[in-house]
């Protein structure tokens, strides 16, 4: 299993994609964990109201 760099320095358009635009636009939590082995990307949608 490869091992990745730590956590970068700065966010680009992908982490910001993530973290701005399902909170405000889906009603939702984004929680980005940097492993070692990888980037860990957990995603929590309401199950009501979202999709109308």
């Amino acid at each position: 299993m490869p091992v990745i760099a730590p956590a970068p320095r700065r966010s680009g358009f992908g982490t910001e994609l993530l973290t701005q635009t399902v909170p405000y636009q889906l009603r939702g939590t984004t929680t980005l964990t940097f492993k070692p082995g990888g980037l860990q990307c957990s995603i929590e949608l309401p199950t009501k109201g979202v999709l109308q």
